[in-house]
Order: C-alpha cells, then sequence, then structure tokens
C-alpha cells in the first residue's frame, strides 16, 4: 500500500484537464500566480503566498494550462496521503487505515484536483502532527525533529491563515523539549523558524517595481484580518460549522456540459460512511480519552474544528472541515477493531467510487447527478 500515493498522483495527472473552466477560487489564485511569474502588481492579499507561488512553479515548469495550474495540488496531495500513512503507523500501527480513510473521505482527492491553497495548508498540517507524534514517541532527543516541525508550521500558515490552528500544537511539543540550556536554544531557534518563513514567502513582495516595505507589509496584515472578519456575504452553498459533521451542504466548484448531454463536475460531498461514523463515534472517543492515542487524535480534530464556532467569519463552507476530517479518520481508526475497521473500509469505498466522477470531472449523463444526488443539500445550485 507505500505505493498508493503515486498511483494517486499519477491518476490525479491525467485527469488535471477536467473541468477546463475555473473552479471555485482557481480564478484568485492563478491570476495571483501568473502575477509572481511576470512581475505584474498583485491584488490578491486576501491569504499569504506561499500557496500561490507553489501553483506558480507549477506554471513555470508546466505552462499557463490546465495541467500545469494543478499539478503542484496533485504533488501535495500525494505527500499528504503518504503523511497520513506515516502518521497512522507512528500511532496506533493504522497506517493502511488511516491513509485509505483520508484517500475516500472526500476532501482530498477534489483539493488535489483544483488549484486552490487548502491542500498546501493541510499538506503541511498533517506534517506538523506527524512530527509531533515522532516528538511524542521518541527515545532519545532529536533536534531536527523541532526544526522541522518549525518548518512544517510556517509553511502551514505561509499558505493560509488557517494554519495557524496548528501553532498551539508546534509551541507545546516544542516547547516541552526545552529542559536544558542548549534544548531551550534549539526549541527557541525551531520557533523563530515559523515567522522567518512567512516573512521569506513575502520576499516577492519586497522586491521588484511594486516593492513594498515594512510598514505596508503590517497594513497588508491588517487589511488581510479585516477582510476575514468581514466576510458576510451570503453564498449558495455556504454552511455552518454544526452541519459540517454530517455534510448537509455540497460545493458544487464546478459544472459544465457538452452538446451530448454529459456533464463534468468538481462536487465536494464528503464520503458519509467515513465521517458519519466518525461523527458518532466522537462520545466514544471522550470516554476513552486516556488512551494517548485517542487524545492526540481527538485533540488534532477539535484544533481545527472547534474554532470555527466562534470565527467573525459568516460565510463559511464544507472545505473548512477538510483537516478535521482527516484525523476524524484516524480517530475512528483507532477505536474500531480490526475487523471492523476492514468492512468499514470496503462499504466507504462502494460509496467513493460511485462518487468520485463528481470529484475528477469525468464525462457523466446528467441523469447520474439527479440519482446520486439525492439529498437537497447536495443538488447542484440550478437543480435545488
Amino acid at each position: 500500500m507505500k505505493w498508493l500515493p503515486l498511483v494517486f498522483c499519477t491518476l490525479l495527472t491525467l485527469t488535471t484537464k477536467a473541468p477546463y473552466s475555473l473552479s471555485m477560487d482557481e480564478s484568485f489564485y492563478i491570476q495571483a500566480a501568473n502575477d509572481f511569474l511576470t512581475g505584474a502588481h498583485n491584488s490578491n492579499y486576501q491569504h499569504p503566498p506561499l500557496g500561490k507561488l507553489i501553483i506558480a512553479l507549477g506554471i513555470k515548469l508546466f505552462g499557463n494550462t490546465t495541467f500545469g495550474w494543478r499539478i503542484m495540488s496533485a504533488v501535495f496531495g500525494s505527500l499528504c496521503l503518504w503523511a497520513t500513512y506515516a502518521l497512522g503507523e507512528e500511532l496506533a500501527g493504522i497506517g493502511i487505515y488511516f491513509m485509505l480513510s483520508t484517500l475516500m473521505g472526500g476532501f482530498l482527492v477534489i483539493h488535489s484536483h483544483v488549484a486552490m491553497l487548502e491542500i498546501f495548508t493541510v499538506t503541511g498540517i498533517v506534517f506538523g502532527h506527524l512530527l509531533a507524534a515522532k516528538l511524542l514517541h521518541a527515545k532519545k532527543y532529536k533536534r531536527h525533529l523541532l526544526y522541522l516541525m518549525g518548518c512544517a508550521t510556517g509553511c502551514a500558515i505561509s499558505s493560509k491563515w488557517t494554519g495557524l490552528f496548528l501553532l498551539p500544537f508546534a509551541i507545546a511539543f516544542i516547547g516541552l523539549h526545552a529542559i536544558t540550556f542548549r534544548r531551550f536554544l534549539d526549541a527557541l531557534l525551531a520557533l523563530c523558524l515559523i515567522p522567518a518563513i512567512y516573512l521569506a514567502s513575502y520576499i516577492p513582495f519586497f522586491i521588484g517595481p511594486y516593492a513594498i516595505d515594512f510598514s505596508e507589509f503590517i497594513t497588508m496584515q491588517q487589511d488581510m484580518l479585516h477582510f476575514h472578519d468581514n466576510v458576510m456575504a451570503p453564498h449558495i452553498y455556504m454552511s455552518l460549522p454544526a452541519s459540517w459533521l454530517f455534510q448537509l451542504r455540497s460545493i458544487w466548484y464546478a459544472c459544465e456540459f457538452d452538446n451530448q448531454g454529459h456533464m463534468q463536475s468538481l462536487c465536494l460531498t464528503g464520503n458519509p460512511i467515513i465521517l458519519w461514523l466518525g461523527a458518532c463515534l466522537l462520545p466514544l472517543a471522550c470516554w476513552k480519552i486516556r488512551n494517548k492515542n485517542v487524545a492526540f487524535l481527538l485533540a488534532s480534530y477539535s484544533l481545527y474544528y472547534i474554532p470555527w464556532f466562534f470565527s467573525a467569519r459568516e460565510t463559511q463552507f464544507l472545505y473548512y472541515y477538510f483537516a478535521p476530517s482527516i484525523f476524524l479518520g484516524g480517530l475512528t481508526g483507532v477505536l474500531l477493531k480490526q475487523k471492523q475497521r476492514t468492512w468499514h473500509l470496503a462499504i466507504a469505498s462502494l460509496f467513493f467510487i460511485a462518487y468520485l466522477p463528481f470529484a475528477l470531472g469525468f464525462p457523466l449523463r446528467t441523469e447520474y447527478r439527479h440519482y446520486w444526488m439525492w439529498p437537497s443539500g447536495w443538488k447542484w445550485s440550478k437543480d435545488s
């Protein structure tokens, strides 16, 4: 099963052209990526630059095409998949289950297929938690793990501010090792890597014809905060955090039709076989909180889910549940027995296969959409 991330990356590479139109927020990030390449004024200040720079790398290497736009998302999705395997093995020897539940959960496939920022942030988050688990289980002091965790945290935050949810985890696990003066210096250096990487991601803004100074950089951060605190406009696919537990509102990122009546779509629903069971097992996880693996994964899940209930941002979407859904899958694996895990994945695979065409833009008859998107909250906006 260790070869699965490579197969996954190959599949995504072969399907990056579908759909041909830009999906959801791709237009903003692809334009920003091209701005970096051409030296034009970059108008997309709403998120930090690293994810857009990674998209720009794909465009630089493979051209300003659908393949160039999305190839780096496929690469990082495969890295994220491998990291879930490694994390599962590190925690409880459930690497295969953790990896497959992440793959079939619905979020990873679609975000590895579009040029959006979530996959870069979530990959940094999962690597951060993998390094935290290694620090937790390390029998000997390994300073390089501290440095790597600082790097993973810095990269996650530099892609999107949702990576800030990783910061308390990083501070806690790095700080716990500062028990001697030498280790304190190592921990301090590891933590300093976080703002250093964030600042480094803005280097393109500090050079060139539209260079900014540090005061303008601070103003940019303030504008970013103001933007996210004041996103109030209603959206057809917006949903409340409480509804994410059972995926009551899907998101149609794109939907195209041809003259033969076929459609190509990108739709995020989440796999209810994976996620509904996980939601139902949350009370059991709280009951078994003394198990260190349960505690680790429950804390990870809560860290990325609960803050959304207190967010000033009113316009929220199901894809904010991406990171929590990964840790919920791992938590389910820890709570289930081996035979239960096998049956769970077998049943979940049926839903995954049925809905995979909606996540990869495969051509489908229109009737297929009406047949499978039966919940009212999953319907395309024009079908509602």
